[in-house]
């Protein structure tokens, strides 16, 4: 007879590929892509699996939060630039509302280098990034302050770009 080996508590021990996806999750706030999880090496049977027994649980196609269902803004945002990709970055209002100088809207805005079609709650958007336009912010990918500002400046009113522009002066 074969018994399955337990800690202390009765548990079955992660596997290296549970270690590495808490970890990856860490760093992420909780949230990970299946595009991720591949490169990691779990097959898509393996994620299918983590689904069922409730340690994945789907927050877009293809991406998920680890352990819980409930996550924070920040992992939404996280979220929503994951399921776009690599490439991918936080943009547009999102932007502005993660750097602390606007709202968002309720649609996440995401940009990435190649034309993608827009979610019920992500606004995908298409341009093509110089290095000094994003960076990581608060361990999301996000365009600078300056592209941000850029990128809102058609689509604010006069007197809304200049309190975008002050708010982001003092801040």
């Amino acid at each position: 007879m074969t018994t399955e080996k337990t800690d202390d508590h009765g548990r079955k021990p992660q596997s290296h590929h549970d270690q590495a996806i808490a970890a990856l999750a860490e760093r992420q706030h909780g949230v990970v892509a299946s595009w991720q999880l591949t490169a990691i090496g779990l097959g898509e049977g393996e994620i299918r699996y983590r689904v069922k027994v409730g340690r994945l649980h789907r927050i877009h196609r293809g991406v998920y939060a680890v352990g819980y269902r409930k996550i924070s803004r920040q992992a939404h945002r996280m979220a929503a630039v994951l399921a776009y990709g690599p490439d991918a970055v936080l943009s547009h209002r999102s932007a502005a509302a993660h750097w602390g100088i606007g709202s968002a809207s309720y649609k996440t805005d995401v940009t990435t280098p190649h034309s993608k079609r827009s979610r019920k709650t992500i606004r995908a958007h298409t341009a093509r990034l110089h290095p000094e336009e994003h960076t990581i912010h608060d361990g999301i990918p996000v365009t600078s302050v300056a592209r941000t500002i850029l990128d809102l400046a058609a689509r604010l009113s006069k007197d809304q770009l200049t309190h975008l522009v002050e708010e982001a002066d003092r801040r």
